[in-house]
C-alpha cells in the first residue's frame, strides 16, 4: 500500500473513532473546521471553495490530525465538504 493510500485509510479510521451517528452533521462539520484550521495553523493553503475564515484567536492544529500531510488533509476536507452538502440536502443540518 502506498503512503498516500495508507494516510487516506488512516484519516478515515481516526474520523470514525470520533463519529457519532446521532449527530452526523455536528461530527462532519466539526471535523471539516478542524481540518481547515489545522491547514491554516500549519501555514498551508486552505482551498478557497471551503470559504474558511479564521477566527480572531491563535489557530490551533487538531491533535488527531498530527502525522497526516497537507495533501491528505485537503483530500479529506473535500470529502467532508461533499458529505456536508449531502446532509444539508437531506435536511440533516441544524
Amino acid at each position: 500500500m502506498c503512503d498516500a493510500t495508507r494516510q487516506a485509510a488512516d484519516i478515515r479510521t481516526e474520523f470514525r473513532l470520533r463519529y457519532d451517528p446521532h449527530d452526523g452533521w455536528g461530527c462532519v462539520i466539526g471535523a471539516f473546521f478542524e481540518v481547515a484550521e489545522t491547514l491554516y495553523a500549519w501555514g498551508e493553503d486552505v482551498p478557497a471553495e471551503w470559504e474558511f475564515r479564521p477566527g480572531l484567536g491563535e489557530p490551533e492544529a487538531a491533535e488527531w490530525l498530527d502525522g497526516f500531510d497537507a495533501d491528505t488533509l485537503v483530500d479529506f476536507g473535500n470529502v467532508l465538504d461533499r458529505w456536508s452538502d449531502m446532509l444539508r440536502a437531506r435536511g440533516d443540518d441544524y
